[in-house]
């Protein structure tokens, strides 16, 4: 939502533009912490309790956002927000991962998307009918706060999914320098850095491409763009169907084979519709490869690990998240917007690289 709201926000709060960089750098950095911490919390409150916990905490975030009145108040708002974030997504992830299907994992992923594309609508919607961003902020706030609800009455469901193991004694006994001895780990860890720094590239930089490049208008651009969240979304949602039929090894790499078509269409095309279409397949194409290898990791390296090594994994992502934008930011301004397409290709080919070597060596 901050990345729709700032260009409202940042003039109220007295601040220039660029400091969304600071808000987002937050938001990360905490979210790192909490995905490192959050197999210690597992330790001492159950899955459901977190979850519901978390879920609380962004309400009152999201609450504190609307209420702001300095940028000083929206970066501690945004430590709290950061921190539920990061436990909510290394402790649901792992849960996921554990008790249910690859389906049920990219159905799950497919709804962040659904979340994605209808909290900019939210946003929108407020501002035009109260005519202030923190009306958005409110509404979403209030959806927060409801789910709360939701979750703490539905804790004992959590206990009945759950599959009886001793995960927590092994957490206790268990450091992340055992885990980093894991066979297969530094590849996973390559893995997730390298494809979500794919995924943030062509979304952050995407718009600019098309309109120093290709030439087209802003307003098209940033249209357009949003059809790589939609190739996502239903990605995700279709995938989930044929996990009946296909292994997550075989759509990790068919989704990887649809995100190099992606991106050949949007270098080598000259037309509109060409670019909505790559747009889209590159999208499609990412839709399963994400919630496809966080679904592998219990298997790959065992329930006991799984709660580590998905924190790790996470890290990784931030990490990709955080870094490739940056890289190609002061790439382009020595090389220009034309390199977008092979930085990508070049993000892709390491990905699949390392996780085909991950394949090969753990199944030997």
């Amino acid at each position: 939502m901050i990345g729709a709201a700032w260009p409202a926000m940042y003039g109220e709060l007295g601040v220039s533009d660029s400091r969304l960089g600071i808000v987002s750098t937050i938001l990360t950095c905490c979210c790192i912490v909490a995905n490192i911490y959050s197999p210690r919390l597992l330790n001492r409150f159950s899955t459901g309790s977190l979850i519901a916990a978390s879920m609380l905490i962004i309400g009152l975030s999201t609450l504190g956002f609307g209420l702001s009145g300095t940028f000083a108040s929206l970066c501690i708002f945004a430590v709290l927000l950061g921190l539920a974030l990061g436990c909510i997504d290394a402790v649901m992830n792992n849960f996921m991962a554990v008790n249910y299907k690859s389906r049920h994992m990219n159905w799950l992923h497919g709804c962040w998307g659904l979340g994605a594309t209808i909290s900019p609508i939210i946003l929108a919607a407020g501002m035009e009918r109260f005519g202030t961003w923190r009306a958005g902020y409110f509404s979403v706030s209030g959806i927060h706060f409801v789910i709360t609800i939701v979750l703490f009455l539905s804790l004992p469901l959590w206990k009945k999914v759950s599959k009886p193991t001793e995960q927590v004694e092994e957490y206790v006994k268990t450091d992340y320098k055992e885990v980093m001895r894991l066979k297969g780990i530094k590849l996973s860890l390559i893995a997730f850095f390298f494809y979500c720094a794919l995924e943030i590239s062509l979304g952050l930089w995407g718009s600019t491409y098309l309109v120093m490049i290709k030439k087209v208008t802003e307003e098209q651009a940033a249209g357009w763009l949003s059809l790589l969240f939609l190739g996502l979304t239903l990605g995700r949602l279709i995938t989930g169907f044929l996990t009946f039929k296909l292994s997550n090894t075989q759509l990790i790499r068919i989704g990887g084979a649809l995100v190099f078509v992606g991106i050949l269409i949007l270098f080598l095309s000259s037309r509109d519709a060409a670019y909505m279409i790559g747009f889209f397949i590159f999208g499609f194409g990412c839709g399963p490869i994400w919630p496809c290898l966080i679904h592998e990791t219990p298997k790959r390296f065992g329930e006991a690990y799984s709660q580590l090594v998905v924190g790790l994994q996470l890290v990784a992502s931030n990490a990709g998240n955080a870094l490739a934008p940056l890289v190609f930011g002061a790439m382009a301004a020595y090389t220009g917007y034309a390199t977008l397409p092979l930085y990508l290709v070049v993000l892709l080919i390491v990905t699949m690289i390392a996780i085909e070597i991950q394949n090969r060596r753990q199944t030997l």
